[in-house]
């Protein structure tokens, strides 16, 4: 829809890039005045205005559009990896609580997809060390499952754990479905390795340091170049406030991206998936 335009533009005072990037866009407002304002009083006595200036950007921006392209692409591609791994993950909870509610007994099949139910939330909490999962887990386990699951480094894993354990002291279980529920255990095990991947290994900080650096170098240099080129004092304030909240913009946008855990409505996926597991209990005895 079109009018999407008009309402972004209509609320971008309540932009949080804005809000972020402000005072960056300020400084450089700033020190866009003072150059032109010094300029004007002492430099154009001894320099004769010329267009010679315009050639430093051209020369440079090249390299400053491939970091910015590099960067995005980059964070573009870890949110990506993030929503297929949560995506994959919801997809084999579903299919292992099938397999275990068709195969198990109740008595096992219950507590095993107990534990199944309640990986999305601890994952949730892990990938937000904000949050906290004790009272979910506190509520959806018996205390002494609760406990040997908060005692444990990483939550998620001691769930899995707990659900294999479970599944492996059913009694004569036939190979066959056996098989099939370490195949999905094996697959849900390689979703909380890649979540664990993008969350403990950023960007490297050299390049995200080096793009910045650039950048502020950059934009440092246009208010130059433009009153060099005989540009008044209105065009240089303004085109250097747009150009810094175009380009300092893009590049926060791309730290923003880094965290895509941030971004991901987890409580949602989180619900997903516990809802899943729960339908696949609740219509194993409906089935014709």
């Amino acid at each position: 829809n079109a009018s999407r335009y008009f309402r972004h533009l209509i609320k971008w005072p309540q932009s949080t890039t804005l809000r972020i990037i402000g005072p960056v866009c300020l400084v450089f407002q700033l020190w866009s005045f003072l150059f032109y304002a010094a300029y004007k009083t002492f430099i154009t006595k001894h320099i004769t205005t010329t267009t010679t200036g315009l050639n430093v950007l051209p020369l440079t921006s090249s390299a400053v559009a491939l970091l910015l392209t590099l960067r995005t692409n980059q964070s573009l591609t870890r949110l990506q990896e993030a929503r297929l791994a949560w995506g994959r993950l919801i997809l084999h909870s579903r299919d292992l609580a099938s397999l275990i509610t068709t195969y198990l007994p109740p008595p096992y099949s219950t507590a095993a997809c107990r534990h199944l139910a309640l990986i999305g939330w601890s994952l949730k909490a892990r990938l937000r060390p904000s949050e906290d999962d004790s009272d979910v887990l506190q509520t959806c386990l018996t205390p002494s499952e609760s406990a040997y699951i908060l005692s444990q480094r990483k939550h998620t894993v001691a769930l899995l754990r707990s659900a294999r354990v479970i599944v492996s002291s059913v009694p004569r279980l036939p190979p066959a479905p056996h098989e099939a529920l370490l195949r999905q255990f094996h697959e849900l095990n390689g979703c909380l390795g890649t979540c664990e991947r993008l969350i403990s290994s950023p960007s490297p900080p050299t390049y995200t340091r080096h793009t910045s650096r650039v950048l502020l170098s950059w934009l440092a240099f246009v208010p130059v170049s433009l009153a060099l080129a005989g540009a008044g004092a209105a065009a240089v304030q303004a085109t250097t406030l747009l150009v810094t909240y175009f380009l300092v913009g893009i590049d926060e946008i791309g730290v923003q991206l880094e965290q895509p855990f941030q971004l991901l409505p987890l409580n949602s996926l989180a619900g997903a998936l516990m809802c899943d597991v729960r339908d696949e209990m609740e219509g194993v005895g409906g089935v014709p």
